[in-house]
């Protein structure tokens, strides 16, 4: 289960659209870019272009489904904001992939799909990890980067652990 932001716990909202909005608008620019893949009501979709104000995604299987979404409520379709079956998803084909996304984007994800099964960011977790770690729950692995001197911190900022979604 996602846990969802800006909502009570009987899911309703607990700030106005406006406000999720403002408040969501940098996270969903780097969420939403190219060249990534995602799902959406289980359909797998390519970030095609930005159409003035507006995030095309084009699906990929030879259809030619589009989806637009408008650049400042994009943030409502991030997948611990959007409604339950509202989400999109991002997709990557294996972990390599998404290593590189974290360390460029300087973003990480609550949950994503690698390849076709869905993980969940543990937020529960707590801990390094000096390599990529791999059970049959889920993985950690560390992304590097530059911005803590102390090495120890490092890890502890830039380590993740995704579990399988269980309840899917």
């Amino acid at each position: 289960m996602i846990n969802k932001r800006f909502r009570d716990r009987n899911g309703k909202l607990t700030k106005s659209i406006s406000e999720i909005n403002k408040e969501t608008l940098e996270e969903s620019k780097k969420y939403f870019s190219m060249p990534n893949y995602y799902i959406y009501q289980g359909v797998e979709y390519i970030y095609y272009k930005n159409v003035g104000n507006a995030i095309c995604l084009v699906s990929t299987d030879c259809k030619g489904k589009e989806i637009y979404i408008p650049l400042e409520s994009s943030g409502q379709f991030l997948p611990d904001v959007a409604s339950v079956g509202m989400e999109i998803f991002l997709k990557f084909d294996d972990l390599n992939h998404v290593e590189k996304y974290i360390k460029e984007r300087k973003y990480f994800p609550c949950c994503l799909y690698i390849g076709n099964e869905l993980f969940l960011q543990n937020q529960s977790y707590k801990g390094t990890c000096n390599e990529l770690y791999t059970n049959e729950h889920g993985y950690t692995f560390k992304c590097s980067s530059d911005i803590y001197e102390d090495e120890e911190e490092q890890y502890k900022v830039n380590s993740y652990n995704f579990l399988k979604n269980q309840n899917l």
